[in-house]
């Protein structure tokens, strides 16, 4: 036990020790894929935005999907904008070496998900709940993903990948998940599925907007976390590591590495 208590004590020393000496240089605006997957996901975006209109009639969906009576109020875009902020704040305030590949990850993940929401949105066209034949909205054909869906499990889903895997992890064994680790995946759960539920109850979204929106938030937040974890992983963690693993009933070493 004092084994493993030395373990966690060295790695919360750790993360003290590197608050301050790893802070990025200049090549940080553009490695790590930054290039492609930020300033290119923010270019296209702009280019979208600008040149490609919402189709007229609806592909693959039915034109006459509408008609329902518009919500007198619908959770704001920037509450989402300021809790990925939140995150990325909490990322770098928590000190853990892996913070500024994933701060970029997650901002990848942003910039690549608003690139297919647009994209998808403007090629199916398709009507939301509250579309009718005089609307004003701008917005009206555009129901087919749900971006909110897709940015708040985008966030949920990097939050609990970096809390497995650089948080938690001084809190317990490895490979365990503790009563309390599965509930804080609970709530951050539940917390997306409240920002998808809120856009099909006022009727700005068909729930299948919703549930494609989750799927693709998640999808983009695993495949930018793997990727900015295995970056952070080739650099900065050893080639073979050795952690004491000590139970009631019997005490073992875990060897772990790449040969």
């Amino acid at each position: 036990m004092l084994a493993l208590a030395g373990t966690r004590q060295a790695r919360a020393d750790q993360i003290v020790a590197t608050v301050t000496d790893d802070r990025p240089g200049l090549s940080y605006l553009w490695d790590g894929g930054a290039l492609p997957f930020f300033w290119g996901a923010l270019a296209a975006q702009e280019a979208l935005s600008r040149y490609l209109t919402v189709r007229e009639t609806p592909l693959g969906f039915s034109a006459s999907e509408g008609g329902a009576s518009p919500a007198s109020w619908e959770v704001p875009s920037w509450t989402l904008t300021a809790t990925g902020a939140a995150v990325g704040v909490a990322m770098i305030a928590g000190g853990d070496r892996s913070r500024w590949y994933h701060l970029k990850g997650l901002a990848e993940t942003f910039a690549v998900g608003s690139v297919m929401t647009t994209l998808v949105k403007r090629t199916f066209g398709r009507h939301r709940p509250d579309w009718t034949p005089g609307s004003t909205d701008p917005s009206s054909n555009e129901s087919f993903v749900s971006g909110h869906a897709t940015n708040a499990f985008a966030i949920a889903t990097y939050s609990a990948l970096y809390l497995r895997y650089h948080v938690f992890d001084v809190w317990r064994r490895p490979g365990a998940l503790p009563w309390w680790e599965g509930v804080a995946y609970a709530g951050i759960l539940g917390g997306a599925s409240a920002f998808a539920a809120e856009r099909v109850i006022h009727h700005r979204h068909h729930v299948s907007d919703a549930a494609m929106g989750s799927v693709l938030g998640s999808a983009e937040a695993a495949v930018f976390f793997l990727y900015q974890q295995r970056r952070f992983r080739s650099r900065h963690e050893p080639a073979i590591t050795i952690t004491p693993v000590i139970t009631e009933t019997s005490a073992s070493v875990r060897l772990e590495g790449t040969f």
